[in-house]
């Protein structure tokens, strides 16, 4: 686990250090993998960022930005995240849900949950 507690407001993620990232959009929500912090940016209406997922380290450095991959709309932002059985999953508007290397934002599997 980390070591320092984050939380976040608007579009700023904040470190007990003292250390925190801003991003160019509002943070949706966070979960906290190993020592990796995974930030799911809210994308507002007519705004079309479909690679709204970013891993942050706890020293506030940007690791990664979920990679690019084809999706059935061009408005396919990622809605939301859940953990089972120790994966990150993530699901976006397409009603793909696609599991990702928490340490590079590389996608490993896709599938449709919906």
């Amino acid at each position: 686990m980390m070591s320092s507690p984050v939380w976040y407001e608007n579009d700023e993620i904040k470190f007990s250090s003292g250390v925190s990232y801003k991003f160019k959009f509002s943070i949706a929500e966070i979960k906290v993998f190993e020592k990796i912090v995974i930030v799911r940016l809210d994308i507002p209406p007519k705004v079309i960022h479909n690679e709204n997922v970013y891993g942050i380290s706890e020293n506030g450095k940007l690791i990664w930005q979920i990679e690019k991959i084809g999706h059935i709309y061009d408005d396919s932002p990622y809605t939301g995240m859940a953990v089972k059985e120790n994966e990150l999953i993530l699901y976006n508007w397409d009603g793909l849900e696609v599991k990702i290397d928490t340490k590079t934002g590389k996608v490993f599997s896709k599938s449709f949950g919906r």
